[in-house]
Order: C-alpha cells, then structure tokens, then sequence
C-alpha cells in the first residue's frame, strides 16, 4: 500500500533492516542544518505536510510542475 506520510524521514533515523539508504539520504544527517528538519519531520507529521503543501505550491505557481 503506497502512502504519503513523514515515514522516509523516521526511517532515516531509525532504518529498518533490508530497507536500501542511499548516502545520498544518509547526507541529510552529516549536515547539521537537514538533519535539524530529518528530525523535525519525522517527529511532527503535520509540519512535513504543512512545509511541503508551502513548497509544492510555490513550484507550481513557478511552473516548475
């Protein structure tokens, strides 16, 4: 069952075993500045929804979709 939920940034943090992490995931952890919203994300789900529907809004109205 595919859903859209914060569970990518929980399973940074906390990989469940045969699950691939590519090092371009694991990068969000060695910057102190991602890793700040990796958490913040994976702890607050409506904050995920709220910053992404802000982002995914503003490409839109760019034209980037």
């Amino acid at each position: 069952m595919l859903l859209f939920d914060n569970s990518y940034f929980s399973n940074l943090l906390n990989p469940k075993d045969g699950l691939l992490v590519l090092p371009t995931d694991k990068a969000l952890l060695d910057s102190p500045t991602m890793a700040k919203f990796v958490n913040l994300y994976a702890q607050d789900q409506a904050k995920f929804f709220a910053d992404y529907t802000a982002a995914h809004q503003k490409l839109s109205e760019l034209g980037a979709f």
